[in-house]
């Protein structure tokens, strides 16, 4: 999977999310899925984690939500 930052700072997910959708059998509108973005603080590796949970019963749209984090990027290992 490939994920750039472009100029303006929007983070886009591209190369490879189509294929992980299909692996994982992922349902619109029924899958909320979650993207952890950090930086391995001894290789300085970028990395990031997909997690995602089934809303049984959902057959509308999932409002999008941004959500701020407290916990430091320092905490987190790849």
């Amino acid at each position: 999977m490939v994920f750039k930052i472009w100029v303006s700072k929007i983070h886009v997910l591209i190369g490879g999310w189509k294929a992980f959708f299909h692996e994982h059998r992922l349902r619109k509108d029924q899958d909320f899925v979650t993207l952890w973005m950090f930086r391995r603080l001894d290789t300085e590796k970028l990395c990031f984690v997909i997690n995602w949970r089934r809303l049984p019963g959902v057959t509308t749209s999932i409002k999008r939500k941004r959500v701020r984090m407290n916990k430091s990027i320092d905490q987190l290992t790849c």
